[in-house]
């Protein structure tokens, strides 16, 4: 017969296995959840990286479709700017008088030449879809090829991109692509019409910028056929997604060749005008009253793995 003693005992000890059980199968699940959180956080690492590479890879086409557009034009007047993806007129090349949206005669000649060397280069990065009986030209995209395995971009990690063409089949996803082709219209500091000051600005930004698209668009029809390749589109919209489009930023971004303290520190936010003409001279109001295009890339790391 066992006494009060040794049951007792008995039952402490079997509380305690209990416990112990217990404490082993929540140190069990506490590995099994810091396991698995730990994967994850690798796994969106190793996306962003990705990401990260492909990113670079679409700055470093845009790069290379700049020396294509470039070599085309055989012109120091037209700057490129690499990292913000914008071309650029020099000074004396297209500047528009006070309060007009008249692209200067003496400019005509540029801008059909930069239409034909983008309507020979961008649909490399995009697709053109001419309209019903009319056969949309045949575009030499080798130099894209060439230039894309010289650059040996990220073989090991992402050897698709190493190895990349525009794709041959339309229907086939890009990794890269131009997303947009934006023609943006500028203004000085100085207020035009008799609206609010920054409603005829944005107005006049946005005027420049439509005249300019319409001149290329005159010269060049197959500007207005180039369709981004944006997969993440549905397929039913692709056919509106054309990649040139005008944009208008005011006064708001001055020009880079006034430097980027054209306005002083305590006026370049301000909202008064007079403030934020304040620093320019008659030769920076001039250089604001401009035209910029800036080519966006779109791009996606679903088959970078």
């Amino acid at each position: 017969m066992t006494g009060w003693g040794e049951q007792g005992q008995e039952e402490e000890e079997s509380s305690f296995i209990s416990m112990t059980d217990m404490m082993v199968g929540l140190l069990l699940i506490f590995i099994i959840l810091t396991t698995f959180f730990a994967l994850q956080a690798h796994a969106v690492i190793e996306s962003a990286a990705r990401v990260s590479k492909v990113e670079q890879a679409a700055v470093v086409a845009r790069g290379i479709l700049f020396d294509r557009v470039q070599e085309l034009l055989d012109d120091d007047r037209i700057q490129f700017d690499e990292t913000t993806g914008t071309i650029r007129f020099s000074d004396d090349v297209l500047r528009f008088g006070t309060g007009s949206d008249v692209i200067p005669p003496t400019s005509f000649e540029v801008l059909r030449q930069l239409a034909d060397a983008l309507a020979a280069s961008v649909p490399c990065l995009a697709h053109i879809d001419a309209p019903e009986g009319v056969s949309a030209p045949s575009i030499d995209c080798s130099w894209l090829e060439i230039d894309f395995a010289a650059q040996d971009l990220f073989d090991r990690d992402l050897g698709r991109l190493a190895d990349y063409r525009p794709p041959a089949d339309e229907d086939s996803p890009p990794l890269i692509w131009i997303d947009a082709v934006f023609i943006e219209g500028h203004t000085d500091c100085v207020p035009f019409g008799r609206a609010e000051p920054d409603f005829g600005n944005w107005q006049l930004g946005a005027s420049r910028a439509g005249r300019t698209i319409l001149f290329l668009l005159e010269h060049n029809r197959v500007l207005g056929w180039i369709f981004s390749k944006n997969p993440d589109v549905p397929e039913q919209a692709r056919d509106a997604q054309r990649v040139l489009g005008v944009a208008s930023y005011a006064d708001r971004r001055p020009a880079h060749s006034i430097g980027v303290n054209a306005y002083p520190d305590d006026a370049r936010r301000s909202e008064d005008w007079q403030s934020r003409c304040g620093a320019l001279d008659r030769e920076a109001l001039n250089r604001n009253r401009r035209i910029d295009i800036r080519i966006v890339m779109g791009w996606t790391a679903q088959e970078a793995a």
